[in-house]
């Protein structure tokens, strides 16, 4: 998992989820150009 951000995402459960959301899309749409 990268550590953009890390830290800061720790402290915001909310903000976490919402990162995990977007690294999932963000995963799912490198896998659809691979």
């Amino acid at each position: 998992m990268t550590r953009i951000g890390g830290c800061k995402f720790h402290h915001d459960f909310e903000s976490e989820e919402r990162f995990q959301e977007m690294a999932d899309l963000f995963t799912l749409s490198i896998i659809e150009l691979d």
